[in-house]
């Protein structure tokens, strides 16, 4: 059945009435800042795909997210703890432990005040190199309203290197629903000296944070260039939160 004209120019318009008020919404301005509630805690899941000497090993772990305080101006104390999980190593699964917590005070918009590990956290990674992805592996918001598209940068001190500056560059790419509850999706950008000789690490994150809460619904990206007590490392990130 063909429908007549006048019920073919109604739908037409309110489809286009709905997309317009879809790109409205986009190109609204909007304060981005973490809204976090204390006392709150919350459970992801990580996965990590990287290659030691030739071998493809993933690990899939549990880490638990508590709000320790939200001070006044925003700031806010949390704590992270690894759970533990499973290891595959060419093939080969092993459990892996939980770790001790490490705790992070940072500004409403991310930016890293305090930072405390005990010194087994990271194994792997220098203390100097666990502080250089605390400060940068978190996403950085701006301290402006920002419509779809607005880029930002963000200059912090660099713990890897002495009196060196890291850019760090965020994109807010709008917002995204997902599982009914609509994320603004954010990107994060930064090259990092890692040593005297300019050796460099790059991130490459996109991260859906709900406005409500301030969690990370989900994370996904690269790492490329991480020094670690194997050499360099390249490797790519999913998180999901698992839901309660």
């Amino acid at each position: 059945m063909i429908l007549n004209n006048r019920y073919s120019l109604g739908i037409a318009g309110a489809l286009v009435l709905v997309l317009a008020q879809a790109a409205a919404a986009q190109d609204k301005a909007v304060s981005l800042a973490y809204n976090y509630k204390a006392k709150d805690s919350y459970r992801s899941k990580v996965t990590v795909n990287t290659s030691v000497n030739g071998q493809d090993v993933a690990v899939i772990a549990t880490a638990k997210t508590e709000i320790k305080e939200v001070k006044p101006n925003g700031d806010f104390v949390i704590v992270t703890t690894n759970e533990g999980g499973k290891l595959n190593l060419g093939g080969q699964e092993q459990d892996q432990p939980a770790q001790p917590p490490v705790t992070f005070t940072r500004t409403k918009y991310g930016k890293l005040v305090d930072y405390k590990a005990d010194d087994v956290a990271m194994g792997v990674l220098s203390p100097e190199v666990q502080k250089l992805m605390a400060a940068i592996g978190e996403q950085l918001l701006p301290e402006k309203d920002v419509k779809k598209g607005d880029t930002w940068t963000t200059e912090i001190d660099n713990p890897a290197v002495k009196d060196k500056k890291v850019t760090v560059k965020g994109t807010f790419l709008g917002t995204e629903t997902v599982d009914g509850t609509e994320l603004w999706k954010v990107k994060q950008q930064a090259d990092a000296v890692t040593d005297k000789d300019g050796a460099k690490l790059t991130i490459d994150f996109t991260n859906w944070i709900n406005p409500a809460n301030g969690q990370v619904v989900k994370s996904e990206g690269t790492v490329k260039g991480l020094p670690t007590q194997f050499g360099p490392m390249d490797w790519t990130m999913k998180q999901e939160l698992i839901k309660k």
